[in-house]
This record gives structure tokens, C-alpha cells and sequence, in this order.
């Protein structure tokens, strides 16, 4: 399915969330129109705090970020005919991407949850998924078991070498999308640019392309079919921007959790190495379906969501 396929696909998913939710005569009170159909799983659970009082939500997926705002604007621009009764609450949730870089913009809406992060995979990435998999999902067998403190300085000491070395990927990605060239970032494979190797029992993320001498631009052009002749016009003021953000907000959701899953089953390997007898689950930790398996084991509703639901339901009432 080529670029054009996948936006005509696009809008008839959205023009069905549309007609669903219009014709949708259900009780459902908390209509919740997404963009991809994972984010149910990652969101659902952080409505728990209002079941009570309004129900189950209903999702909507739209197919992409364009598509939830052209949903939006279809469902506020509906004849009086065709409103729903007041006791309807309508949320749009989407991710940032590159927004704050100069890449798109969309205007701000006070019910349009944007999150905080590039998007809704870098939340996974993080201390309480890294203790759900350590003790729920590996669940380590034999009786030499390492210390998840350790565990989890090494992880986080090569995440920020990661941060550091995937930067160069992100400026490339601002600098195309800045001028409008359709370069699709799900097109880079982390395999091809880095790959772990271990030094003196630890785990280390090497770089498989030096950026300095070009190969890795090159590369980047070969996998999204592009090509960049003047990358130095804003290299440098795009570094600097990048610098001084947290890395969360420009890298990439799906890059980073497969840092994660790609760092967990190496150090796995190496532990099978090291101790014969230990045993650890097979295929687990697919990046493709990483928000479905670990969104819903997010206990604590992070800040931003949990803030917009707030402003939003609260002042919210539903009938007797």
C-alpha cells in the first residue's frame, strides 16, 4: 500500500468514525475519537476514575492525527437536526509528533488532549513498565536472579546514549518535514543504524553509521527514498533546539520503545550466557504491538492526561 492508499484509507476510516458516533444510539456517554488502533488499549484504563459516574467511553478510531481534527470539525459543525442531547461529552486525543519543532501545526482546542511526548509510546518507556516486565512478564526462574536496581542503571545509562546518538536521525526527519517532504519516519528501521555489543559484562549501544562522514544521511535517504541536498541550512539551529528540549519530545515514540524491547531481550541473551540455568520467556515484546501489551498496565495516569480529564469532566454532569 503506497502513501496515497494509506490517506484515501485514512479518510473512509474517518468518515465511518463519523457516521458511527452520528447514528450511534447507544447510551454511552463518553464519546473518545483516536487516532490508530492501539490507543484505545493505552488510554481505556485512564477513565477508570469516571466509570462510576458516566460509563464506559466508546472509541472512535480516525486513522491519523489530520483525520481526528477533520472529525472534530465535521461533529461541530453538525445541523441542529443532527446534535446530540447535551448529556454527551465529545474528547479528541492525538499525538504531538514534531509539533513544537516547526514541522505542523494545529490549532489548540480545550477539548483536544495533545500529549506531552512525541507520542503515546514514550510514555511506555519508563521505571513502572520496566518493573511490570521484570516481575510479571520475564518472571525469572532459577536461583541466580540480578538485582532490577542494577538492572535498571544500565538501562537507563544506555537510554541516554541512545538519546544522544538517535538526535542526528531526528534532525534529519525536522529538516524534511520543515520543507514539507513526504519522508515516513516508520520507514526507518533501528536495526540498520544501531546495534548492542557488550564491553566488560555490560550492554553498550553502538552506532552502526557515523553521522560525521555521511553514511548515515545516506542511509536515511535509502530507506525513505528521499533524497537531502541542504541539510547544513538549519543542521545546526535545529541541534541546538533539540539540545535543550527533553529528549521525549522529539524522539520518535516507536524508536524508543524499541530501545526498550530491543535492550531487555539482549540483556536477556546475556544473562543466558552468564547462567546456564536461567530461563526466560520466548517471543515476547513485539514493538508492533508494545502499546496493546503494556498500555493497560500503566497504573498511575500520567500528569498531562490526567489533567485534561480532569478540566474536562469535571465541571461535566450527567442527568438522573
Amino acid at each position: 500500500m503506497d502513501h496515497a492508499d494509506k490517506l484515501r484509507r485514512f479518510r473512509f476510516v474517518s468518515a465511518t468514525a463519523f457516521k458511527e458516533f452520528l447514528h450511534d444510539e447507544s447510551s454511552y456517554i463518553l464519546h473518545i475519537f483516536v487516532e490508530g488502533h492501539t490507543d484505545p488499549s493505552f488510554y481505556r484504563g485512564f477513565f477508570n476514575d469516571y466509570v462510576s459516574e458516566f460509563g464506559t467511553p466508546r472509541f472512535y478510531k480516525c486513522g491519523d492525527k489530520c483525520q481526528v481534527y477533520a472529525t472534530r470539525k465535521k461533529i461541530n459543525g453538525r445541523t441542529k437536526t443532527e446534535q446530540k442531547e447535551a448529556t454527551v461529552a465529545v474528547l479528541y486525543f492525538v499525538d504531538k509528533d514534531l509539533s513544537d519543532f516547526g514541522c505542523e501545526e494545529y490549532a489548540e482546542a480545550p477539548d483536544v488532549f495533545v500529549t506531552e511526548h512525541y507520542s503515546i509510546e514514550n510514555y511506555l518507556v519508563c521505571d513502572e513498565i520496566l518493573r511490570v516486565i521484570w516481575a510479571d512478564i520475564i518472571h525469572f526462574y532459577g536461583e541466580k536472579t540480578p538485582e532490577f536496581d542494577q538492572f535498571l542503571q544500565s538501562f537507563h545509562h544506555e537510554l541516554r546514549r541512545f538519546y544522544r546518538l538517535v538526535q542526528p536521525v531526528m534532525v534529519w526527519g525536522i529538516h524534511h518535514k520543515r520543507r514539507g517532504n513526504t519522508v515516513r519516519l516508520e520507514d526507518i528501521r533501528m536495526t540498520e543504524l544501531f546495534e548492542f555489543d557488550m564491553n566488560d559484562g555490560e550492554l553498550v549501544l553502538k552506532q552502526k553509521l557515523a553521522s560525521k562522514d555521511g553514511r548515515l544521511i545516506a542511509k536515511l535517504d535509502e530507506l525513505c527514498k528521499t533524497s537531502t541536498t541542504d541539510l547544513d541550512t538549519d543542521k545546526e539551529e535545529i541541534t541546538i533546539l533539540l539540545s535543550k528540549a527533553v529528549p521525549k519530545r522529539f524522539v520518535r515514540g516507536k524508536f524508543e520503545t524499541w530501545f526498550m524491547c530491543t535492550y531487555i531481550k539482549e540483556y536477556l541473551r546475556m544473562l543466558k550466557k552468564v547462567y546456564d540455568e536461567f530461563r526466560y520467556p520466548q517471543g515476547f515484546l513485539k514493538n508492533d504491538d508494545i502499546v496493546k501489551a503494556l498500555g493497560p498496565r500503566l497504573s498511575i495516569t500520567p500528569t498531562d492526561i490526567a489533567n485534561f480529564l480532569k478540566r474536562n469532566l469535571a465541571s461535566f454532569s450527567v442527568d438522573p
